[in-house]
């Protein structure tokens, strides 16, 4: 304990007379200005070998030793100075690049729709020829390229074919694992399935349409360490969807868009 105050106070001490250095030389070099002119008159006189002349002298060596110990004080105190203003410059610079990301990710966190996307979804017709509980499968694609993990709710809503709203149940097939897309990630694949009755498959079967998503809700939310971050939001659908063309095939009918 003694030790390291010791040492701390070495330091302080050090750093004091470094810092000084410089109005120390300014002061020595002024207050010598008389031994070099003692010593040039001595000289001058022709007393170059008497007492005076080699007190003067010796004194005059010993200042000259001085000047030179603390002009090394100045030269350690100004690249000290000039260490700290690079360390200064280079903390600024790091503060801006991190105000920067700090700025992108409250952008994020709030729209998330701007960087989580839904770019495919594939219609599948295996189940809609059941005769009894018929359905299909809705196959989703997502990119997310924002700096957050996200996972996908529970789905919200209906969708349409056209004008006709199914109306029965719809609910994501079950996994293993949780319905999560990582930071800066895409081509994640999730499967939802639309029960039907009879009335959806002849209506899928006596028409040529189009899809829309525009009331079906897809949640995501924060995951991980970003759930405390991402709010749930609703991700945007593509707009028109995928045609209902692999459907009516699969009834036995023949696709052909309308005008």
């Amino acid at each position: 304990m003694a030790e390291n105050r010791t040492v701390q106070w070495l330091k302080k001490l050090i750093n004091g007379v470094i810092e000084k250095a410089a109005v120390a030389l300014v002061i020595y070099l002024v207050g010598n200005v008389g031994v070099v002119a003692t010593v040039i008159l001595i000289a001058l006189r022709g007393n170059t070998h008497g007492p005076w002349f080699y007190a003067v002298a010796g004194a005059l060596a010993f200042s000259v030793f001085a000047i030179l110990v603390m002009t090394i004080l100045v030269i350690i105190q100004l690249s000290k100075k000039k260490s700290t203003v690079s360390v200064q410059e280079i903390g600024k610079s790091r503060l801006a690049q991190m105000q920067f990301v700090y700025d992108r990710a409250q952008e994020q966190a709030g729209r998330m729709f701007r960087v989580v996307s839904v770019t495919s979804v594939h219609i599948t017709a295996i189940g809609i020829e059941r005769t009894t509980d018929p359905y299909f499968d809705v196959t989703v694609t997502l990119w997310n390229h924002s700096i957050f993990d996200v996972e996908l709710e529970d789905l919200a809503g209906r969708f349409y074919l056209n004008t006709w709203e199914f109306r029965k149940s719809l609910h994501w097939l079950p996994t293993t694992q949780p319905r999560v897309v990582v930071a800066d990630s895409g081509g994640n694949q999730f499967t939802f399935r639309q029960n039907l009755n009879s009335e959806d498959v002849n209506y899928i079967r006596g028409i040529r349409a189009y899809f829309g998503f525009g009331n079906l809700e897809l949640i995501v939310k924060g995951y991980g360490q970003s759930q405390s971050l991402v709010k749930p939001q609703n991700i945007e659908w593509p707009n028109p969807g995928p045609t209902n063309e692999h459907l009516v095939k699969a009834l036995g009918g023949h696709w052909k868009a309308t005008a």
